[in-house]
This record gives structure tokens, C-alpha cells and sequence, in this order.
């Protein structure tokens, strides 16, 4: 009896101590790593084992982190976070000196675990630098956001600013409070889903929308994959199953969109406005073209819209600068906001954007009487 009882316990401590092994050999390894690596890095904060400095990018906003930790450890310091490193400058005269002596080392970007699911490589946010990338920059620059694509996309962008302004008319005549922010996200969304889907229908245009909304959440998410090696595969988050989810969905919308406008094209329809998946097509019908298209990288395109700075500035700057200040122009023009009391400025972390906490909601009251007419 005293054996099987010896033999009992010593089964249910191997596991155990399998375990104790793992994670001091993982803890001693760390370290070890750490010490090595540590006289060829800046300045950083105390790390745990295992994550590293995981525990301090959790707290949202995240900015407001760094700006603490840069302030504490100097404006150059190094966070480890978990498997990967991450250089953090914390000025904006040293950023602008990194991206302007060392931009060809920062001019790849990593490919996350769900980005994986949506285009791979292809899309040109996450593309690695090259004769691909370079051929979707100068695409970007001159086809589909230079001045004269912008130009031309201009009655888009008026129509559905003045769906806003009728919508912000009508509350504010029944005297109804607007929600700005809820109107400006819903303006910007539907501006570039009809910049490059024209001939979207509504439904299709709100679906757009969601599905935009469901990926950046999904993309600005914490997950595991992306910084612990042993985790990567195994989406313990189930972050991996809502992006097929979203990528599915995304993928049958676009290719009806794009399915249609090739059937107009065997028809010989000529629209005068070409919005960007028209441009797409036309570029992947080339067979002259520096690189073919294919139609994964056309939803890819569709997909990531593109922000950074250096060789991996944002180029829709050209469409932005249009688009923003005629926006609040007519929302100041055509209407008086009143603001009872002071304005909750508090910052949150909502999708991959830094904004507002508290929505803005406020009474209106049209400033024009007769107010002109936006039909």
C-alpha cells in the first residue's frame, strides 16, 4: 500500500515539476538574454520575465504611458515586449532625426497574426519594402489620391455631406440633441466607402462600415500571438476566427462590387466618374503594367488605408486636406453649438484612433434662416 501511495504521489509531481523546470529555464533564459542584449540598447524601465514590458502598453491610453516612461528614462529608451523589442522616441525632433538619417530600416512593417488573415503581404500597409510596394506607393500617390483623382471624386464627398448637414438640420429642428461624433465617423466612413465604391448601395455602404469597424477592433486588440512565440498559432483569444469571420464577409461584399463593374465594362457602360476599385481594375487589366494586380490585392488595397510617416507617410494627406477643413466649415457656417458647461476632453483608446471618451452630444440650432437648401 505504502508503495503504490509512494508511487501515487511521485506520479502527480512529475508533471509538477516538469512544469517548476519550463519556467525557470524560460525566467533564467530571459535574463540571461537581457543582461546580453542590454549594453547595446537605451535605457528601459524594470521588465518581468516572460512579457517583459508588456504590463505597462495594457494601460490605455498608451501615448500617455510612454510619455511618462520617456519623461522617467530619457527621450530614447527600448521596451521589450515579450519576444520582440521596440524602440520608443519620445521627442518629436528625435523621431524626426530617426525617420530622416535611418528611414530604410523602419520602412518594414511586421505582419501581425491577423493581418494575416486579410491580405498577407499583399496589402500595402503591412507589404515589405520593394519593387511591390513601391509600384502600390506610386499607385496611391498618382492614380488613386492624387490631386486629380481627389478632384474628380469631389460630388462624392459633397453628397454625403450634405446627407449629414440634412440629417443635423432635422434633429436640430425638432429640437433634438446631435451626436457630432457619431455624424463625423459615419461622414468619413461613408466618404471613402463611396470614394471607392461609387456605385455601392446603401445597405452596402453600412455594411462596409460595420465590417470596417468589427477590423480595426479586432486589428488594434491586444493579442497574445503577436508577442509570446510559444502562443503564435494557437488562437487562444479566438481573435484569429472573428477576422476569417470579417475577411469572409469583406471578400464576398467587394467581389459583387467588383463583379458588377466588369460587367458593366463587357457591356461597353462608360461612367464618367471612376472611383478607386474602377482605377484597380483598369491597372490589373494591363498587361503592359509593372506588376499585375490580382483581385486579392485590389480588397487588399480597398481594406488598409495607410498612416505613418517617412517613406511610410500617409498619402491620402492630399485628400485629408481637402476634405476636413470644408467639412468643419460647414458645420460651423451652417450651425451655433451650444456647450453647457465644459467639455469632457478625457482620452481613450477606440479601435486604433486616440479619441474622446465621452461621445459629443450637443443642442443645435441652424445659424442661416432661411436655411439654404442642401437637396
Amino acid at each position: 500500500m505504502a508503495n503504490i501511495q509512494s508511487l501515487l504521489i511521485f506520479s502527480f509531481s512529475l508533471p509538477l515539476l516538469t512544469i517548476a523546470f519550463a519556467t525557470l529555464s524560460l525566467i533564467f533564459f530571459f535574463v540571461l538574454n537581457q543582461r546580453r542584449n542590454a549594453q547595446h540598447l537605451p535605457l528601459s524601465p524594470p521588465a518581468l520575465p516572460i512579457i517583459g514590458h508588456l504590463h505597462y502598453l495594457l494601460k490605455s491610453p498608451i501615448h500617455h504611458t510612454l510619455d511618462r516612461l520617456t519623461t522617467n528614462y530619457g527621450p530614447l529608451l527600448h521596451l521589450r515586449c515579450g519576444s520582440s523589442v521596440r524602440i520608443i522616441a519620445g521627442s518629436a525632433d528625435l523621431a524626426r532625426e530617426l525617420l530622416k538619417n535611418h528611414d530604410a530600416v523602419f520602412t518594414n512593417r511586421p505582419l501581425t497574426s491577423v493581418s494575416r488573415y486579410v491580405s498577407n503581404d499583399r496589402g500595402f500597409v503591412v507589404a515589405p519594402f520593394g519593387p511591390y510596394w513601391l509600384f502600390m506607393k506610386r499607385l496611391y500617390m498618382t492614380e488613386l489620391l492624387g490631386s486629380t483623382t481627389v478632384a474628380k471624386l469631389r460630388p462624392v464627398r459633397s453628397a454625403e455631406l450634405r446627407s449629414m448637414l440634412r440629417n443635423i438640420l432635422d434633429k436640430a429642428q425638432a429640437n433634438e440633441e446631435v451626436n457630432l461624433s457619431k455624424e463625423i465617423l459615419k461622414l468619413m466612413n461613408n466618404e471613402v466607402t463611396r470614394m471607392a465604391a461609387s456605385t455601392a448601395s446603401g445597405s452596402e455602404t453600412e455594411e462596409v462600415s460595420e465590417l470596417v469597424k468589427q477590423f480595426t477592433e479586432i486589428v488594434s486588440s491586444f493579442n497574445l500571438e503577436d508577442y509570446i512565440g510559444i502562443c503564435r498559432g494557437m488562437d487562444l483569444q479566438g481573435q484569429g476566427k472573428r477576422m476569417r469571420d470579417v475577411h469572409t464577409r469583406f471578400d464576398r461584399l467587394l467581389e459583387g462590387i467588383m463583379r458588377e463593374k466588369e460587367v458593366e465594362k463587357e457591356q461597353d457602360k462608360q461612367r464618367e466618374m471612376k472611383d478607386f476599385i474602377d482605377i484597380l481594375l483598369d491597372v490589373a487589366a494591363n498587361d503592359n503594367a509593372e506588376i499585375k494586380l490580382s483581385r486579392e490585392s485590389i480588397k487588399a488595397f480597398i481594406r488598409l488605408l495607410p498612416f505613418g510617416s517617412g517613406m511610410r507617410g500617409c498619402p491620402g494627406i492630399t485628400l485629408a486636406m481637402k476634405a476636413v477643413p470644408v467639412a468643419v466649415a460647414a458645420l460651423v457656417q451652417c450651425f451655433d453649438w451650444n456647450v453647457n458647461g465644459k467639455v469632457d476632453m478625457a482620452e481613450g483608446i477606440i479601435g486604433i484612433v486616440s479619441m474622446r471618451v465621452h461621445q459629443l452630444i450637443l443642442p443645435v440650432v441652424p445659424r442661416l434662416q432661411p436655411f439654404p437648401d442642401i437637396e
